[in-house]
């Protein structure tokens, strides 16, 4: 998977998925530092430390499907990410999981063409709505919490192979 945040430029959003060779775009109108977004909605809290560095820790909780995002910027140098915390909770039987990304010797160096979702396999579309209704598991690799839950994500998640909404 592969996203290219433009707020500023064109105030959109690309995510290019790599195997099935879809690719959608949808508004964006955060703040892009480095690798990290920031967006309006977010909570900044001052004073904070993090690897040693003065920060603002900017927060976002979301609650469907449920996680949290977490940016530290440096109090010196607000375009510099010191930290990200990113919860992408999954559902597997009854646990979560969660994922944590760390920058660091972070480095606004990047190759030309980087940001160019035009070299892309496959052309930018809206990004589909979630699907209305009761969603239910057709696989035994899902529940059906799991396609109430990704199926009704903005964008959805609800391949045809796993799971049926009515």
């Amino acid at each position: 998977m592969s996203t290219i945040d433009l707020p500023r430029a064109e105030k959109e959003t690309y995510q290019m998925d790599w195997q099935t060779k879809t690719c959608d775009k949808w508004s964006n109108i955060g703040a892009i530092t480095g690798f990290v977004t920031v967006t309006p909605d977010m909570k900044p809290t001052t004073g904070e430390t993090m690897d040693g560095v003065k920060c603002t820790r900017y927060t976002r909780v979301e609650t469907s499907p449920p996680g949290k995002y977490e940016v530290w910027l440096a109090a010196a140098a607000p375009h510099d990410p010191v930290a990200v915390f990113s919860s992408d909770w999954v559902e597997a039987g009854d646990t979560i999981t969660d994922g944590i990304k760390h920058i660091s010797h972070f480095n606004a160096t990047l190759p030309t063409g980087v940001f160019d979702y035009k070299g892309f396999p496959a052309t930018c579309a809206a990004a589909p709505k979630p699907i209305p209704g009761t969603c239910h598991a057709v696989s035994a690799s899902v529940t059906d919490k799991w396609c109430q839950a990704n199926c009704h994500n903005d964008p959805p998640n609800c391949p045809s192979s796993l799971c049926k909404c009515k």
